[in-house]
């Protein structure tokens, strides 16, 4: 059975034979541009192993396992044995393990060159748009150029190759196990119930309370009585979401649906549980945690709706030609424009102005949304916010002006708010699914869509507040933003009782994805403690490949972080930190920690004037690059998890 790590350690064997490395160099052009597909293409192979088959695959994830060359091997990955001799049988084991060993074993440096590109392309199987109507389509120049750009820490592929080469894999096939391998691919002693990731003594267990998060959490802007809300303790978890729902793909159903059965009530919001770690939101990331993030919720959330049973293909925004003004305008355009005046802004400002008219003289006019301005009016309106948008006399605009302007600027987006990525979430039959579905795809969004997006759900909670003045109910405000928010798919020329019957469909599933994001928004920005642990992974990886030492500095190395793991291990049990806080008197203090020492209770420390901005705690470096901890995150937790940070208090 060849496979590919096969096929490196026979090509290590030639050219060591016959002293000549030449060889390796004619094969260096396709592993280097192999290996910078890891991050955005060859992980959701991975992934998908366990649920696809090869056949099913993108081009980039079947030239990964080999269909090229060896097609008689399209089995599933069921198991995987670990150098260690252990076997992994869960998904996450066998993704872990194998993203681990090839992140080491392919990652290179170069310089982007279009004939290398070329070269690359040429190279690989073609594959039909029919064969990838259930992903995202072939392989396109313009994704390997992006993945190109996405590599983190580039190291030499030679090195990866001739030495300390990790521990091969060894994967065991389905068509390995013995006639009823059923019984134990789906065995509940080791797949998704709740006696083994989720525990009734860690998460589901109605004894367990979470008391800080109700706190922290929505609760900040809209308090309820402890009856109207559920929590979401899937946050909790350490395994993806796809991995949960692994029994809608034998037609079985998840523990979520189990749990949640009878409860889906989309008005009764989902409030995050917070893990000992504390809550993570997206803003309490740095730009290139985030980046990561995103790249890992594209997978997940793909492989999530692959696990379900849905097909998500993946649409393509129409080309329009450049324009200058408001609307028609990417966000980044204005921001761009924006930042020159007021460099701190995250969201447009003609955006937040239409906001902020609406929410001062709008929100008790009846129908507000709903009922249609003047379109001679909006078309005046629309050419001098074009023309002038800096000297644009606001004093005139009227709220009903305001509201056909605002849904104006969202439809006319030349890439919506949701990225044209994965509408058809709203075919998820259970809500539990749907909202875990929309919070991975706000969380993979840009910074500029995520932070506008974010900025509309919070004004239109506000028009649902204020329905007994307005008439504007949830449902009602659904259905009015939801052809504004959503590009609709063009039915071509199928009959019209068809064509009417699936666009009344999206009609109504758009609406009811609009529903869930305003009523679960406080969710949405919320990190799972899965995606968290796998950025930590990355970056970890990440660390270790900017080293690219010679094998004795690295022995040299090894024993030294020896020496500091055992010294941040009697730091542990001692129950000291460090915190540094630059902008006092008092720059460093050392804090003995115990097992209740929270981020609150070091930034109180620091607070001498109660009217000083307030100040947060950090956890800087280690295995995360920045991330502003929660104020009832446990410190001694965070410490074990990410024991070589430093602890910083900034604003």
């Amino acid at each position: 059975m060849k496979d590919l790590e096969t096929d490196i350690v026979e090509l290590e064997r030639l050219s060591e034979s016959t002293a000549n490395r030449g060889y390796i160099e004619i094969l260096k052009v396709k592993k280097l541009a192999l290996a910078d597909l890891l991050d955005v293409k060859v992980q959701g192979a991975l992934v998908r192993s366990r649920f696809q088959a090869i056949t099913e695959m993108d081009a980039s994830s079947s030239f990964f396992f080999g269909l090229e060359k060896r097609s008689g091997q399209r089995r599933v990955i069921h198991s995987l044995l670990a150098d260690t001799g252990q076997t992994l049988t869960e998904p996450c084991q066998i993704r872990r393990r194998a993203v681990s060993f090839y992140s080491a074993l392919y990652s290179s440096e170069y310089e982007e060159e279009e004939a290398l590109m070329e070269e690359f392309c040429h190279g690989l199987p073609q594959v039909s748009e029919e064969t990838n109507s259930q992903l995202n389509g072939p392989l396109q120049m313009q994704e390997l150029k992006s993945a190109h750009l996405s590599v983190y820490s580039p190291v030499c592929l030679l090195t990866c190759l001739f030495v300390d080469r990790p521990a091969l894999h060894m994967f065991v096939f389905e068509d390995q196990l013995p006639e009823h391998p059923q019984t134990h691919t789906h065995s509940p002693t080791h797949t998704h119930s709740p006696t083994h990731t989720h525990s009734p003594t860690h998460t589901h267990s109605p004894t367990h309370t979470h008391s800080p998060t109700h706190t922290h959490s929505p609760t900040h802007t809209h308090s309820r009585p402890v009856n109207q809300w559920r929590e979401a303790d899937w946050l909790l978890r350490d395994c993806p979401y796809s991995e949960g729902v692994a029994e809608h793909k034998q037609g079985g159903t998840c523990w979520d649906c189990l749990h949640f059965h009878g409860d889906d009530n989309v008005d009764l919001p989902f409030v995050p549980v917070s893990p000992s770690q504390g809550l993570t939101c997206a803003d309490d990331l740095s730009p290139c945690d985030l980046m990561r993030l995103g790249f890992i919720s594209h997978i997940e959330l793909s492989t999530f709706l692959l696990a379900l049973g849905v097909q998500s293909k993946r649409s393509r925004p129409p080309r329009r030609r450049t324009r200058v003004g408001v609307f028609a305008v990417s966000l980044n355009s204005l921001l761009e424009n924006d930042r020159k005046k007021f460099p701190e802004v995250k969201v447009p400002v003609v955006f937040k102005k239409l906001l902020c008219i609406i929410e001062q003289t709008g929100l008790q006019t009846e129908g507000i949304l709903r009922v249609p301005a003047s379109a001679a009016r909006l078309k005046f309106l629309r050419r001098e916010l074009d023309r002038c948008c800096g000297g644009f006399d606001w004093s005139a605009v009227r709220q009903v002006d305001a509201a056909g302007l605002l849904k104006l600027f969202i439809r006319e987006l030349p890439t919506p708010l949701l990225t044209h990525t994965h509408m058809s979430t709203y075919r998820v039959s259970s809500v539990v699914h749907q909202v875990q579905a929309l919070q991975m795809l706000c969380l993979l969004l840009p910074e500029a869509h995520r932070h506008t997006l974010r900025a509309l759900l919070v004004f239109l909670r506000k028009v649902v507040s204020h329905q007994d003045q307005n008439r504007m109910s949830l449902w009602n405000v659904s259905m009015v933003m939801a052809p504004n928010l959503f590009s609709w798919h063009h039915h071509g020329n199928k009959p019209s009782v068809i064509r009417q019957q699936e666009e009344m469909e999206e009609a109504v599933g758009g609406a009811h994805l609009v529903r869930l994001m305003i009523t679960h928004q406080d969710l949405l920005w919320t990190i799972p403690n899965f995606l968290m642990s796998q950025v930590r992974q990355v970056n970890q990886a990440s660390n270790q490949r900017q080293l690219g030492l010679s094998k004795p500095k690295r022995r040299l190395l090894r024993r030294k972080n020896d020496k500091n793991h055992r010294h941040q291990i009697t730091e542990l049990c001692e129950g000291v930190i460090r915190v540094h806080a630059p902008l006092h008197t008092k720059v460093s203090m050392a804090i003995q920690l115990d097992g209740q020492t929270t981020a609150r209770d070091v930034t109180t420390r620091f607070e001498f004037d109660s009217s000083s901005p307030v100040q947060h705690l950090y956890e800087v470096g280690g295995n995360i690059t920045e991330r502003r901890l929660h104020p009832d995150c446990l410190l001694l937790d965070v410490f074990r998890v990410n024991p070589h940070c430093d602890w910083l208090i900034k604003l």
